[in-house]
């Protein structure tokens, strides 16, 4: 059995979600090395939705400029994995990054 379904567009709309990408993430991140992202669970993540990375560096608080575009392939929640060692309030999502 699956954890997360595919969204219904019947009842919920894709959303955009923009998110920040600190820089030791978000090369491995646009090159699919990397095809997932921790996150806080606080934004409704959904399997079908996208998200726009934002490269941000936390420690100047600036944006570099540079961005990817990526959808959501898979949600893991903290409350389903607790067990293997995902807090809940936090989500694993698969990524995949959409070329253009």
């Amino acid at each position: 059995m699956s954890v997360q379904a595919e969204a219904d567009p019947a009842t919920r709309a894709h959303k955009i979600h923009t998110v920040k990408c600190w820089p030791e993430f978000f090369d491995d991140l646009k090159a699919g090395i990397k095809p997932f992202d921790l996150r806080v669970d606080d934004r409704d993540y959904q399997v079908g939705d996208s998200m726009v990375q934002e490269e941000f560096r936390v420690h100047v608080g600036t944006y570099t400029g540079r961005e990817f575009r990526c959808r959501i392939t898979y949600v893991a929640r903290g409350e389903q994995f607790e067990r293997f060692g995902l807090k809940p309030g936090f989500c694993c999502l698969g990524i995949q990054v959409e070329r253009s």
